[in-house]
Formats: structure tokens, sequence, C-alpha cells
């Protein structure tokens, strides 16, 4: 339903779910576009939030506007609404599920050679790109590295981007970014160039993938930056003497000195296993549109070829722009869908050829840049006239339409006779878009959360830390009865869900089981059971989980024990947490309540292993300290 927060300008295009991320000024939903099925990332920013940080956001959105690569974070929508008071940003983008490139490198410690390399070119890829097109990233850390399905580099975060008027050669002189990762000449305050600052950090984060730690790192900021002004840094003994050698290149403290992203492309330690320098040019060929999901486009908007193509090359970043990106997403996976009934979609294709046949010295759509103008719309009793005529010629039956209320059925053959006047025949009708069926979740259920954001806020921080964990775990069950309460009742027999652990057989996969009805009342009382026991009396178990970067297996233990042993942990470091089903929602405060550090540990199932992990995931704080708390509190429990 449309409310403040989501008009109907996002309603009406995306199905909302839980929120995956939340910062000072920006919350992250996880969404599903209705039409194409596929999961998006919606960013929402208010203007009475931002503050001062109002031209960065416009910056971001104007850059992500101008950059499409594959390893580039993909902008589709941007819905800017306004009220009495203030307006709000809603920007839709590309959802990567694979979480950060930082928790990644915390679940393998370091990076074999091999691998790092395969990331290393991506994130070369991006910069290059970003750097070829005048903009200077300047943030450019693992926590702004997002991977998607097929572990691909996704570059986010472009608050920070700028781009200089002169171009690359033009000074800087803002120092931003975040510490660790900073250029020596940045934090010296003297004017700076964009690209050689990000090549330092490019630098920090070949070091952070290949060694699993900072090569400058202190607590204090102070000490930090002298580090980093020094430029010295320790060389593991794993290193290899080309990846060595590549990182002195990088982290030249004398940016002149320093490796270009130019020769980067074609470095003997990047072209180690590949045949082809570096690929940093974009494969989104926004100047030349995809026709087949043009013609798909076509077919659903109802218009001519040329038209759609005009309104797709305008870039609106509107809810057009947003389905085609969508669609090209579909057709790269080979899975582009069919909007409409294939009647629009053949209707259109007659459009063209007809006027090919007028031209046919004209080239088709298919290897020119434009699209030829189809003929003037007709009458519709003329234009349906002409397309019988056409598939009497090609021995083919004219397309079945969608009868309307109250006409013939379809036996009743759709030729007009003499009562039937031809022009009073309606137009076909459009296949309904039925939005998919949101499944819930049963009640303690371990919900399906991405790997890199938060979906909850916590309270306020004026309770000590013992204290504060009791009334968590209080609320938390209140909150429970409450949404318990609210939800609607649902069949239990509509329900399919099955037990962790159950075993299909012939007669539980059947429709009617030889049990009978009581069997499937029985079957419905368990479900019951099962959505208001998040643990015990045969409730449901931890949920499995697919990505295993994050996760650590644990001894055979059962799943109540390592969460009963976790929370001990949590409770002798004086960590506060939050449970719900199996997963601990932890933050770390300091003497006078700021939060310095907000986690998340799961209990999960590793499939196709009989045993038990525990995910993990970081949603604030600095990463490397949450690196030290994680690794502190595993080595402390005893699993």
């Amino acid at each position: 339903m449309p409310s403040a927060a989501f008009p109907s300008q996002i309603t009406k295009h995306y199905e909302l779910r839980q929120t995956i991320g939340s910062g000072g000024f920006a919350k992250v939903k996880l969404a599903v576009h209705l039409l194409t099925g596929e999961k998006v990332a919606i960013k929402v920013m208010n203007k009475k939030e931002l503050g001062s940080d109002l031209p960065r956001v416009q910056r971001e959105i104007d850059a992500m506007k101008n950059l499409s690569q594959q390893h580039v974070c993909q902008l589709y929508h941007v819905i800017r609404q306004m009220n009495a008071y203030s307006w709000s940003w809603r920007c839709v983008a590309v959802y990567a599920p694979g979480g950060e490139l930082f928790d990644y490198i915390v679940a393998k410690d370091k990076l074999k050679e091999e691998e790092a390399r395969v990331f290393f070119r991506q994130i070369v890829s991006a910069v290059a790109y970003i750097h070829d097109r005048g903009y200077a990233h300047r943030d450019l850390k693992p926590e702004n590295l997002l991977l998607d399905d097929d572990q691909n580099i996704k570059l986010i975060d472009f608050g920070l981007v700028a781009k200089p008027r002169g171009g690359m050669a033009y000074h800087l002189e803002t120092c931003c970014g975040s510490p660790a990762y900073a250029a020596p000449e940045l934090i010296s305050g003297f004017p700076y160039h964009g690209n050689e600052v990000d090549l330092w950090s490019m630098g920090v984060l070949l070091y952070a993938l290949l060694c699993g730690f900072l090569p400058f790192d202190d607590d204090n900021t102070c000490k930090l930056y002298k580090l980093i002004q020094k430029g010295e840094y320790e060389v593991p003994d794993w290193l290899s003497p080309g990846s060595a050698k590549l990182l002195s290149q990088l982290l030249q403290v004398n940016p002149k000195r320093r490796v270009t992203i130019k020769q980067l492309l074609n470095n003997e330690w990047m072209m180690k296993g590949y045949a082809a320098p570096v690929r940093w040019t974009s494969r989104i060929k926004k100047d030349k549109p995809d026709p087949d999901v043009l013609l798909e486009l076509a077919s659903y908007y109802d218009h001519p070829l040329d038209t759609m193509m005009k309104k797709v090359l305008e870039w609106k970043y509107d809810e057009v722009t947003a389905m085609y990106f969508l669609l090209c997403m579909k057709k790269s996976k080979g899975q582009l869908p069919e909007l409409l009934p294939r009647y629009n979609k053949a209707r259109t294709r007659k459009r063209l050829e007809s006027k090919e046949n007028e031209h046919p010295n004209v080239p088709n759509s298919e290897n020119t840049e434009y699209i030829l103008r189809p003929p003037k719309p007709s009458p519709y009793s003329e234009h349906q006239a002409r397309k019988i005529m056409l598939n009497k010629e090609e021995n083919m039956e004219p397309p079945l339409r969608k009868p309307r209320a109250g006409t013939l059925p379809s036996s009743v053959p759709s030729t007009p006779t003499k009562k039937v006047p031809t022009a009073e025949m309606p137009p076909p009708m459009l296949a309904p878009i039925t939005p998919r069926a949101r499944k819930t979740p049963a009640k303690g259920a371990a919900a399906d959360i991405p790997m890199s954001h938060s979906d909850y806020d916590f309270g306020s921080n004026d309770l000590t830390p013992m204290s504060h964990a009791k009334l968590w775990s209080q609320s938390l069950d209140n909150n429970l009865d409450k949404t318990c309460k609210k939800t609607p009742f649902k069949s239990p027999f509509g329900i399919g869900r099955k037990r962790f652990g159950s075993v299909d057989t012939p007669s539980s996969t059947s429709k009617w089981s030889s049990r009978g009805f009581m069997g499937s009342i029985e079957d419905g009382l368990n479900r019951i059971v099962e959505a208001i026991t998040p643990r015990g009396l045969g409730g449901h178990g931890p949920r499995k989980v697919k990505a295993l970067y994050n996760v650590s297996s644990t001894s055979t233990r059962s799943s109540d024990e390592v969460l009963d042993e976790l929370k001990r942990v949590l409770e002798d470091r004086c960590i506060m947490y939050k449970e719900k089903g199996y997963t601990l929602r932890c933050k770390s405060i300091d003497d006078r309540g700021k939060v310095l550090l907000e986690f998340e540990m799961e209990v999960c199932l590793i499939p196709k292993m009989d045993m038990i992990g525990i995910r993990r995931k970081r949603m604030k704080g600095d990463t490397w300290a949450y690196k030290k708390v994680c690794e502190e509190l595993l080595s402390s429990a005893k699993l």
C-alpha cells in the first residue's frame, strides 16, 4: 500500500521487502520489480536528515547516471517526491546479494594470489572506466565493493566522487575518505590529483586482499597518519616477488612515482594467467539499445519501435529506464521474459516488416543505430482487416484475443459479420501483470537476510550492558506477540512449508495422502505449533546458507547448544545482543553509550554437510575492529 515513506510511484512498480541497510541519513530496502521479477535495492534519503550532505547526494546521483559499466553499481530509477515540508529521493539500483568484499576477506583470512588477482582485475577495470569518464572515487575500500551472484565486483558509494572541470590534471583540495586508505598527499593537506589518490587506495586494497590486514593501522589517528606519510609497511613472507613489487609501485609516497592506471591494465602481475589486458570499457552500450529488449518494451507500451527507442535514449531514469536495464539483465541470463502476449509483439514486427518492404534499400534495425519509422496508425477495423489478410497469405489463423465481458466466447469465430460491425470490435486487451505472492515466514523462523546489511534499529543507549541485554530479550518477545496478533490468520493447510530435516515420501508428496482427512488436520496442527514456537517442540531449525565465505564451521554439537554458547561468550564480554530465532544481533558501546560496533551472528546449517555453522555480518563500525571481535568471540567459544 502507498504510504508517506513509499508512495505509489514505488509501490506500483516494486514489491517492498525487508530493510537491508541503514546509515546516518539513508535506509536501503530490498524490493522486487513486479514485471521482471528481478531483485533491486531501494535507497531512501530525506532532505531533513541529509543536512550538509545534500550536495554530496546530488553529486552521487549525477555520477551514477553517467556511469554504466559491468563492475560499477548500475542505477535504475530515481524518484524525487515533494511535499509541503520537504522532499526526498528514492534511488533504485542493482542488488548485490554476495555482500561486501570485506566480509569475503574476513572469512578467508587472506586470499591466494590467483583469487586476489581475479578481484583486483575487476577493481582496476571499474576504476579505469570512471577515470576515463573524468571521475575520481576518493573512497575506495573493501566495504564499497560488493559481490553479485557470480562473485563479480560492483563498485558503490559515489558520495565523495569528484569530477574536476579541467580533467584529471586539475588539482583537488578537499580532504576526504577513510583514514586507513588515504594517500599521503591527501592527509598532508596539499593539492592532489584524484586519480593518483585512487591508485594509493587500490594499493591498500590489494595489500588487504593478499595479507588479510592493513598495511598502515593504528587506533590513534595521528600515529596512523605518520605511518602513511612514511610509507613503511610490513612485507609478509608469503607474498610472491611479483606481488611485493606491484605493492611497492602502488604504495609510493611520491605520487609522481606511483604506477598509473594505464600501466596497471597490462602489468606483468595483472597479466599472469591471462591472455589479454584488463578490459575497462563498458559492455553496456547506452547509445545502441538492445533490439530484443526494445521490441519487448514496444510490445508492452504498444509504441512504434522508433518512438520506444527515443524514450529509452532519453535516459530519464524513470520506469522505462529501469525496465530496460532489468530486461537486459534477464537477457544476459537467458531469461528474457515476455511481458505481454505474442499478439502485440507480432503486430510490432509486422509494422517493421511492412516498412522494410516499402524501402528495401534501407538497412534493417539489427545492423544500424536507428529503427525505421512505422506507417501512421490506421483505424482499427482497417488495421485488423490487413492483419487477417496477411495471416491468410501465410496460411496462419488470426491470433486469438482475450475476450471481454459480454462478448462472444472463444469458440465463436472472431470474424466480424453484418450484425456485428467491424468498427465496434474491441481492441486487444493487455495481459494483466500479477505481482508475486509474498511468503510470510513463520514466527521465529530465521529470515533470508542479505549478507551485508541491517534490518533493525537499536534502542537507546542509556542502560548498562547486562540490563540492556535483558530488556532487549523482553522487548523482542513483546514485539513477536504484537506481530503475531497483527498478522492475518492463514489456513495451515495452504502453507507449503516443511519441517527442517523432513523427507518427502510418495504419500506426503501426493495431493491426497493415504492418511486421509485426519492426517491433514494433524499436519496443519503441527504447522501451527511450528509457527508459535521459534525453537523446540519440533519447530524450524537453523536455515541453510548458500554463500559460505562468511560462515565458520563448528563441531557436531546441536544448533541450540551452539546458540547458547554464543550467548554465554557475548555476556562474558559485556556485548549486548538481541535474539531472534537463531540470529543474535549484537552491538558494543563505549562508556558514554556511543555505539562502536554492530554486527550479527547466526547459527546456520552448512548445506551438504552434517554440520552447524556460524554466519557473521557487520552492520556498523570499523571493519577491522569487527574482524578482531569476531575472531576473539569464536576462539573463546567452546565449539
